[in-house]
């Protein structure tokens, strides 16, 4: 008898991931050890388990590294390594570049893990995650149940992995400019870069993700001007851009007027609404308007 599926979750294990493959383990495609308190390393044999679809094993302890095959498996879809504070060492630093050979990947959740260096460009080349849905009120496909951090908040996606695609690398140290490469994915339905150092300016053409549904940005070193562009993005039900060093004034037009100040929040030198903070320039327009009034009044009252 084949072993296809493991699910574990939350079960109080107290011993760790056999360092040596398991008899039968060719048909082996879901592996859920999440959620238990162990300390463990990943096995090198888990890279030989080609048929593998769905690995979580987040909030495990687990320590060490990453085996470089793990980017090699074809029909990875769901990988979730959050929460493990000691893969930081594992990863040399850095997040490994050759996840974006994960052709299938739709999920990658790599949250609080203390991860440090820059977001590798690469990712932008996941291209499960490059190709946009047809989005029917997420039509259900696939057999198990998923959490997903969303909207600040784990949500369940029941029988929907087929249509759902996540990027999270937040709550790590992460540093570097926000990388352009990935606007690429326009299928991503989630992007959270939450909490980490990351600089530089959010791409104009951040609207090429047009099925982003959730996008939280918050509690970064990101400048420069909100783009436009974002205003355009109408799947969004979920938007967080505070606590960042944002400037000038706010887009507020199109799906943005959807957003209370809350999503805007932390920015000192941002301006207008939904913020209750004017920009000069409104400033300047209500003061001419204040001296164009006082000079007609003046005159009015010289024709008497």
């Amino acid at each position: 008898m084949n072993l296809t599926e493991l699910l574990l979750s939350s079960c109080l294990l107290t011993v760790s991931i056999p360092s040596t493959e398991p008899v039968n383990s060719t048909s082996f495609t879901v592996l859920d050890l999440s959620s238990n308190p162990l300390n463990s390393e990943l096995p090198d044999w888990l890279v030989n388990v080609s048929t593998l679809v769905h690995v979580d094993l987040s909030y495990f302890n687990l320590y060490g590294r990453i085996p470089l095959g793990f980017s090699e498996l074809p029909n990875l879809q769901y990988f979730n390594l959050a929460g493990n504070n000691n893969l930081s060492n594992g990863f040399s630093e850095e997040i490994p570049p050759n996840l974006s050979d994960l052709s299938s990947l739709q999920v990658l959740d790599l949250a609080e893990n203390n991860l440090t260096g820059r977001i590798p460009g690469s990712l932008g080349d996941l291209q499960a995650m490059a190709q946009e849905q047809i989005v029917i009120q997420y039509l259900l496909y696939y057999e198990e149940n998923l959490m997903i951090t969303a909207k600040r908040q784990l949500q369940l996606f029941t029988k929907a992995l087929s249509l759902v695609t996540s990027l999270d690398l937040s709550g790590s140290n992460l540093s570097g400019d926000f990388p352009e490469e990935l606007t690429k994915l326009s299928g991503l339905v989630v992007l959270n870069l939450s909490r980490n150092h990351i600089s530089g300016k959010i791409p104009e053409n951040i609207s090429s993700l047009h099925q982003l549904s959730s996008l939280d940005l918050s509690s970064n070193n990101l400048l420069g001007s909100i783009p436009p562009t974002l205003s355009s993005l109408s799947f969004i039900g979920y938007l967080n851009l505070s606590n960042d060093d944002f400037s000038g004034t706010i887009p507020y037009a199109e799906h943005l007027t959807t957003y209370n100040a809350s999503s805007f929040f932390g920015n000192p030198a941002l301006c207008g609404p939904p913020l209750n903070v004017k920009c000069q320039d409104e400033d300047s327009d209500s003061q001419m308007e204040e001296e164009v009034s006082i000079k007609i009044t003046i005159m009015e009252m010289n024709k008497k």
